[in-house]
């Protein structure tokens, strides 16, 4: 999905926009944010969101490296934390490190 259909769908409520997947790998409902900005602003978005219900995390470590995973997910969990529609969450090659 391109950036700003996927942005503009999120700002407005889109009610067909049940799920959204962050993944490299090419779908309907699938997007990867490319820069930190993205990533802030896709945060944003899915916080102020009340029709997403579904969100499933992809995030390529061995592509993009362990420290800019854990800033993207930073960044996407300061707006992700104001979402209270999202009822299913899904991480995959995800790596969490303690500091």
């Amino acid at each position: 999905m391109e950036k700003e259909v996927l942005h503009k769908r999120l700002a407005e409520n889109d009610q067909t926009l049940k799920s959204l997947v962050l993944s490299v790998d090419n779908g309907t409902d699938n997007f990867f944010p490319a820069t930190d900005h993205d990533y802030i602003k896709l945060g944003r978005l899915i916080g102020k969101n009340t029709q997403l219900i579904s969100l499933s995390i992809e995030i390529p470590w061995d592509q993009i490296g362990i420290d800019n995973q854990n800033l993207s997910l930073k960044y996407l969990a300061s707006g992700l934390k104001r979402n209270r529609s999202i009822k299913y969450i899904s991480l995959h090659n995800i790596t969490f490190l303690g500091k």
